[in-house]
């Protein structure tokens, strides 16, 4: 049996979210998997864009089989989804992947589409974007700016991270200060006083990011340091370090970190080592 929210079903049907066109439409919709903002999750591009044309047929009756536990349940019959419903949904999934790995919750407040996921897929878009051209080469360490080698070579890594991306965001958040994410209470999501000019009316819009200011900020700041995905990103570092380090004097920094292609380590290493308060002095 599929239960689903009263409050996700509006969510679904508003003209301000999925603007689906009848409770029927709803029915057929949740009943392809869409049940609720984390469910959003497991669907892709594809299976968005097929939507329409798997909700046009009907789902049949089941019959009661008490013997193997099998309750009966209705015909579900099928129903028209929108161009429109079909875009909004995408960006919505988009958003819950986004959410979802920077660990923050979904609400039909941050949810919203018109006032918070449109300007989301303005962000998103560009991000992805950016994504596609082509990254600068990493700077390779110099030993001839002698003691300062690391830290003029530092900062343009840092920079050039910024522009290499990884399965969660810029590979640049692997290298972050601070290793913990900080918790929804300690880093709630944004919100600006909007006022009307005409009316003099003000009002509050929410945002899809915290304390970071955007959508690439929060990947940086918030994306967590476990699972398969960092490992890779991780790992990428790693090589991205030891082809800084090749034939430098440093290299041996980082040797110890190789078997386990620790990127965050060796860099760390490199930085405590060789570019200490004192020389940054």
């Amino acid at each position: 049996m599929i239960i689903v929210t009263a409050a996700f079903k509006s969510w679904l049907k508003a003209s301000t979210n999925m603007m689906l066109s009848s409770d029927a439409s709803v029915n057929r919709v949740t009943h392809e998997g869409i049940t609720d903002f984390t469910s959003l999750i497991d669907f892709d591009k594809d299976t968005i864009l097929y939507l329409p044309k798997v909700c046009k047929e009907s789902i049949a009756a089941i019959s009661a089989d008490p013997a193997n536990n099998i309750t009966a349940t209705a015909e579900v019959p099928g129903t028209n989804v929108s161009s429109i419903t079909v875009q909004r949904l995408l960006v919505a999934c988009r958003a819950a992947k986004y959410y979802d790995s920077i660990n923050r919750g979904m609400t039909t407040g941050t949810m919203h589409y018109t006032k918070i996921l449109s300007n989301f897929k303005i962000e998103f878009e560009a991000y992805e974007a950016l994504k596609k051209k082509d990254a600068s080469d990493v700077r390779k360490i110099n030993d001839k700016d002698g003691d300062r080698k690391i830290i003029l070579w530092d900062l343009i890594f840092l920079d050039c991270m910024e522009h290499h991306y990884g399965g969660k965001g810029p590979l640049c958040y692997v290298l972050r200060k601070n290793s913990d994410v900080k918790t929804e209470q300690e880093d709630p999501l944004v919100v600006h006083v909007t006022a009307n000019p005409a009316q003099s009316i003000q009002g509050v819009q929410g945002t899809y990011y915290g304390e970071s200011g955007s959508f690439v900020g929060e990947l940086i700041a918030r994306v967590p340091y476990y699972g398969p995905i960092f490992k890779n990103d991780n790992a990428t570092v790693f090589q991205k370090v030891e082809e800084a380090a090749r034939g430098a004097s440093r290299e041996s920094t980082i040797k110890a970190f190789s078997r386990k292609k620790d990127g965050r380590g060796a860099y760390l290493a490199l930085i405590s080592d060789h570019a200490g308060n004192a020389k940054y002095r």
